[in-house]
């Protein structure tokens, strides 16, 4: 395989610069075009760019004929300068469209099979002396180095925090669905979350009820399919409010699991930061799908931007947090 992924915009320049009205390049000036230009006293093996860029979806090849997919186009349009490294933009796409979802995504699920979570470091690592070795070709950890997903050392790696949330789902998604497997397993995801909402939604009515509040009670409201963008799904209040401003702002996290397990994003995070002490986190654990109930009672979290960021029982990572933890809310009688 290639050494630099930065490569690739050497290549597709070429193709760029020597295509015809057609679009198609002839193969033999780009390889004559790509070889004359030497880059740290390097010139890298054509055929094998060739096929990568074949392998990515940016070049098709007919017969001596090179032509930019659509991917390809979009690629070098990331890299208005034209320079031979990498843009930002161009690593963040490629690690999406490419290693994430696209050809060389069972590459990376090999790669990242040996990683695990940690705890003190709050993101995916792996480590010579305390992993099973990588099964995957060398090449894979190598550019997704390169490209900013993970960072590493002589016998290190680890995801990068900023990818951290990224890690957890693609991770956690079983190898080699299919599309609509993956449909499926998104539309799982959701329905546990509607569910996990639906069921603090009757907690939180039920909780301030029993405080003698029902004109409160019956104003607690969902919003999170009317304003997703908001950092959480339920407005309430703390019990008897004289002027009927909401004062409880609740995110629901839902899972199978008892145990705690969830993302907290980077907007909820931000929105938490602001919000302070009316900030809640509610984790309803043990969803029974089919029936729609819980054999666990929610874990309530206030101002968790100090109870769990600042908490040692829970593993998380700075950006877009996976929170976990050993603790499960007390079983429904």
């Amino acid at each position: 395989m290639i050494e630099r992924v930065a490569d690739l915009n050497r290549f597709l320049l070429a193709i760029k610069l020597l295509r015809e009205k057609n679009q198609n390049a002839d193969k033999k000036a780009v390889e004559y075009h790509f070889k004359s230009i030497v880059i740290e006293g390097r010139i890298p093996d054509f055929e094998l760019i060739v096929v990568f860029s074949e392998q990515l979806e940016f070049v098709r090849r007919r017969k001596n004929q090179l032509k930019l997919t659509t991917s390809g186009e979009l690629f070098l349009e990331l890299n208005p300068e034209e320079t031979y490294d990498l843009s930002e933009q161009q690593k963040r796409f490629i690690l999406r469209k490419c290693f994430l979802d696209g050809p060389l995504h069972k590459q990376t699920r090999l790669c990242l099979k040996e990683f695990a979570f940690s705890s003190s470091k709050g993101t995916y690592r792996w480590s010579e002396t305390d992993s099973s070795p990588l099964k995957s070709e060398s090449w894979v950890s190598e550019h997704l180095y390169q490209i900013g997903f993970l960072k590493g050392g002589k016998d290190w790696l680890e995801v990068k925090s900023k990818y951290t949330s990224t890690a957890y789902d693609f991770i956690n998604t079983a190898k080699g669905w299919t599309e609509e497997q993956q449909q499926e397993y998104f539309k799982e995801k959701k329905e546990l979350g509607d569910i996990a909402e639906e069921i603090i939604l009757n907690y939180e009515r039920n909780r301030i009820s029993k405080l003698g509040h029902k004109p409160e009670a019956a104003c607690v409201r969902k919003i999170s399919k009317t304003n997703v963008s908001a950092g959480y799904d339920i407005e309430s209040f703390d019990g008897k409010s004289k002027s009927m401003i909401f004062d409880r702002f609740i995110e629901v996290k839902g899972s199978g699991k008892a145990t705690v397990r969830f993302i907290w994003s980077t907007n909820e995070i931000e929105v938490a930061k602001k919000v302070g002490e009316k900030y809640w986190i509610y984790f309803q654990g043990g969803i029974d799908k089919k029936n729609k109930k819980a054999k666990n009672k929610p874990l309530l979290f206030q101002n968790p931007v100090q109870t769990v960021m600042k908490d040692s029982m829970f593993t998380k990572a700075e950006n877009g947090i996976l929170v976990t933890a050993p603790i499960a809310g007390e079983i429904n009688s």
